[in-house]
């Protein structure tokens, strides 16, 4: 869950993102996913989500918090699921974890949906404790 700002909240149930304002006492639902969402990400200067999901060949979506607009689809190198998103400083690239046996490691320009970087991660699963630039 992420504070868009003072009175609304990003974060997810199932498959579905969700905004909720706290003031009108309105969600918004972003219903692009078609599994389990299993991870989450905002990037508060440009108000733009990542979520990740769960499945065979898994998706990244990007979207916009604000206009609720669906902005990316990223798909087709992590297996099994996505279980860690990360905006670069910028806001123009992210990095992405997958759930195959190599917890496979990846960074990408999101809006050109193209595969910049990745790197083969190791067996233990990734766990996020700080998040750190990139």
């Amino acid at each position: 869950m992420f504070h868009v700002s003072d009175n609304r909240i990003v974060y997810t149930v199932a498959s579905v993102g969700i905004v909720y304002d706290k003031s009108s006492n309105i969600q918004r639902f972003f219903t692009v996913h078609d599994n389990e969402i299993t991870c989450i990400t905002y990037h508060s200067k440009t108000g733009v989500v990542a979520t990740g999901q769960i499945g065979v060949n898994p998706k990244i979506c990007v979207w916009d918090v604000n206009t609720m607009s669906h902005l990316a689809t990223i798909e087709g190198f992590h297996k099994r699921a996505i279980t860690c998103l990360a905006f670069s400083t910028d806001g123009n690239k992210i990095a992405t974890v997958g759930l195959d046996d190599n917890h496979s490691i990846a960074v990408y320009e999101w809006k050109l949906c193209r595969l910049i970087s990745s790197y083969k991660g190791e067996a233990s699963r990734v766990r996020i404790t700080r998040v750190a630039s990139i």
